[in-house]
C-alpha cells in the first residue's frame, strides 16, 4: 500500500479533536471516581469555549473549577489525537490527582490553574508518570500539631497506637481499626471503607501498604514514615 493511502486510511480511523477531548474529559471522571473516590462532571463551558468546567455535586464550597482551555492543553489534545503512546494515562492521571487536590486540600482557583498548566506542558515520557507538583495545604492547628507530634516520637524511634491513631486522624477521611493481629489504616468512601495498609500487631517490623495508598502520591510520603514507626516499636511499648 502507498505512503499516502496508508496515511488517509489511517486518518479515517483517527478520533476527531471534539471527541478525543471528550475521551480525556470522561478518563479524568472515571479517574477521579476510582481514585480519589471524587463524582464529578468535565465539560466545556457553553458560554466560553476556552474554559474546562469541572463540578463535584458533593462540595459544600466551591462546587465548580474553572480552568483556562490555552494553547498547551489545545497541544495535548492535538497529541492524544494521535495516540501517542502511554500519554493518556500519564496525563489524566496528573491532572485528577491536582482536581482531587483542589477539593481535598483547597488553593486558590489561579494557583490550581497554573498547576494543571504546567501538567499539560510537562514533557511525554511513555513509561513514567511525571512527578506531580506539591501543592500548598491548609490544615488546622490541631492537624499540624497532631503530626508533629507525631513525627517526633517517629524519629525518637517509638510510637504507641494512641499516638498513630490521632496522626491518621489528621488526613481527611482516615481513621484506623485494631484486632489481635492487626492495626489497619483505612479510608472512608462513598462505597465502602478502603484499606490502605496493614501493620502486625504480634511481629516487629510487619507491615504492608496497599495499592490503594501509594496512588495518593503526597499523602504517602506523611503517612507511610507513621506506619514505618508504629511497626518499628517494640511491642510492649505501643
Amino acid at each position: 500500500m502507498k505512503k499516502k493511502q496508508k496515511q488517509k486510511l489511517l486518518n479515517q480511523f483517527r478520533l476527531s479533536f471534539e471527541n478525543t477531548r471528550q475521551q480525556l474529559f470522561r478518563t479524568l471522571e472515571e479517574k477521579a471516581n476510582e481514585l480519589y473516590d471524587l463524582e464529578i462532571g468535565v465539560r466545556l463551558n457553553p458560554k466560553n469555549a476556552k474554559e474546562m468546567l469541572i463540578e463535584n455535586s458533593k462540595a459544600t464550597e466551591n462546587p465548580v473549577l474553572t480552568v483556562p482551555i490555552d494553547d498547551s492543553f489545545t497541544t495535548i489534545i492535538k497529541r492524544l489525537q494521535k495516540k501517542e503512546a502511554g500519554l493518556l494515562e500519564q496525563f489524566s492521571t496528573n491532572l485528577t490527582q491536582e482536581i482531587a487536590n483542589y477539593w481535598y486540600h483547597p488553593v486558590k482557583t489561579e494557583d490550581t490553574a497554573t498547576t494543571v498548566e504546567e501538567v499539560a506542558t510537562a514533557p511525554k515520557a511513555e513509561k513514567e508518570a511525571v512527578a506531580p507538583k506539591e501543592t500548598p495545604v491548609k490544615e488546622d492547628a490541631k492537624a499540624v500539631e497532631t503530626t508533629t507530634d507525631a513525627s517526633a516520637a517517629a524519629v525518637e524511634g517509638e510510637m504507641t497506637y494512641a499516638a498513630f491513631d490521632e496522626a491518621i486522624k489528621g488526613f481527611p477521611k482516615f481513621f484506623t481499626e485494631k484486632d489481635d493481629t492487626t492495626v489497619s489504616v483505612k479510608e472512608k468512601t462513598a462505597k465502602e471503607d478502603r484499606l490502605l495498609a496493614t501493620i502486625s500487631v504480634t511481629e516487629v517490623g510487619q507491615f504492608e501498604i496497599e495499592k490503594a495508598l501509594e496512588r495518593k502520591y503526597k499523602v504517602k510520603t506523611e503517612v507511610i514514615p507513621l506506619i514505618e514507626a508504629l511497626a518499628q516499636t517494640p511491642l510492649a511499648n505501643r
